[in-house]
């Protein structure tokens, strides 16, 4: 790999990225934070709010998202998205699988049908996406696949089995799929967010106690600090990096 000026390091202009999201509210800083770098963002969801503030988020920086209503548990609908974004760009260079799951209940009152659905909307358009859209990648020899995950892809929560259990697997994905395309090209890793809100005003008026009680740094995130982790691992500059989970999350992982 060449050496790139330090100013370019994270330039990610004439790159296409997809940015999944099933209701995540971190998907309009994930979307507008590539757009700032340059990329060209697809934001594809099922749900019509969630793209919509995506979509507002990406304009604001200058960018033109291409908006797609898609079901990312159904394999056509996911082939579908795919080649209506080479049809138009011709290439995906990053695809970010957000994840954004919010599903805690005690162990033992778990539905077969609520379980189901959390794995639809998670693990399993999860494995599409990267496959699919990891299939066109391996065919030009480079791509950036990164799961946004949570503090629990190494630790457990009681009321989280499922939800922990999904980001297990989401993890295991990461380092193996890191490896087996290791040699193609593509890098595969992972961001796992502690306790993160909106903006500093958000945080400034917060009155709850977890930040004191469990976060090193005594304060939560803020959405727009997942910005240069998720450009540098976007970029060329990451090429030596795969496999890995990144904790963003304010030390807890360390303190645990």
């Amino acid at each position: 790999m060449s050496q790139n000026p330090v100013s370019t390091m994270f330039d990610l202009t004439g790159k296409l990225a997809i940015v999944t999201g099933n209701g995540s509210e971190l998907t309009p800083s994930i979307s507008a934070a590539l757009s700032e770098a340059g990329a060209m963002v697809v934001i594809a969801s099922h749900i019509e709010t969630e793209i919509k503030k995506a979509t507002v988020a990406v304009e604001e920086t200058g960018g033109t998202p291409l908006a797609i209503n898609v079901d990312l548990s159904n394999s056509s609908e996911v082939e579908d998205m795919l080649c209506t974004v080479l049809s138009q760009a011709g290439k995906v260079d990053i695809l970010v699988n957000n994840l954004g799951i919010d599903f805690y209940k005690p162990f033992v009152d778990v539905t077969l049908n609520e379980l189901n659905t959390v794995i639809d909307r998670t693990l399993r358009s999860t494995f599409l996406c990267s496959q699919s859209i990891g299939t066109q990648m391996l065919e030009q020899n480079f791509g950036r696949i990164i799961h946004i995950g949570s503090g629990l892809m190494d630790r457990g929560l009681p009321n989280g089995v499922v939800t922990s259990s999904i980001y297990g697997y989401i993890r295991q994905m990461t380092a193996s799929l890191g490896l087996e395309w290791a040699t193609k090209g593509i890098r595969v890793n992972a961001i796992a967010t502690g306790w993160m809100l909106p903006n500093s005003e958000e945080i400034q008026d917060d009155r709850t106690n977890i930040p004191s009680k469990y976060i090193p740094l005594k304060r939560y995130g803020e959405f727009s600090e997942i910005a240069g982790l998720l450009v540098y691992l976007s970029s060329d500059n990451s090429d030596f990096v795969t496999g890995q989970v990144f904790h963003l999350d304010g030390g807890l992982i360390a303190h645990a």
